[in-house]
């Protein structure tokens, strides 16, 4: 499968306003580690994706969840250099030629359940993450995008992520190759 990719980066620096409103939603939004997973009760919408949090926690990466009443509604995947306990802070990292500093943090694997409420929950998971990753110092974001992706690709645009390049890529299941 050959698709365009966007790489993008957010400067932490020109976030605007958090939102806080999600009382009115009965959302909840929390980070989870290896350490604090059990401590959450988390329902999780498909086996698969409790699978990939299990397998994602094992690696010491972090995930912010925003949930109804236990149940999991989406999740945006976060790691650096500090956190992950791979060689590299995500595999990731390689084909899309990041180089992570100390002050970075790579997002990937952004979900939020299709339902009533999934275009306020996207935007509530985003800006929470993005919030408190400066707020614990983080200067920038990295991830990517694949371009013919408009919805995303607008969602990105909203929180002022810019393109660092475009990429062509194939990937199929574990195997990935990029060209410029």
């Amino acid at each position: 499968m050959n698709r365009e990719l966007s790489v993008l980066e957010n400067d932490l620096s020109s976030l605007g306003p958090t939102m806080r409103c999600l009382s009115d939603l009965d959302l909840k939004i929390a980070e989870i580690s290896k350490q604090t997973f059990e401590d959450h009760h988390l329902k999780y919408p498909s086996k698969s994706r409790y699978l990939k949090t299990i397998n994602n926690l094992s690696k010491g990466y972090r995930s912010f969840v925003i949930t109804k009443d236990n149940d999991v509604i989406g999740d945006l995947w976060v790691t650096n250099t500090e956190i992950s306990k791979t060689p590299a802070a995500h595999p990731d990292l390689e084909w899309l030629k990041l180089d992570l500093g100390e002050e970075d943090v790579y997002g990937w694997d952004m979900y939020v359940r299709k339902n009533e409420e999934s275009g306020s929950a996207a935007i509530f998971l985003m800006s929470h993450t993005l919030h408190c990753l400066r707020e614990r110092g983080f200067k920038r974001v990295c991830g990517f995008v694949f371009v013919d992706n408009s919805a995303a690709s607008f969602f990105y645009k909203l929180f002022r992520f810019k393109e660092l390049r475009r990429l062509k890529a194939d990937r199929v299941l574990f195997f990935r190759r990029v060209k410029n």
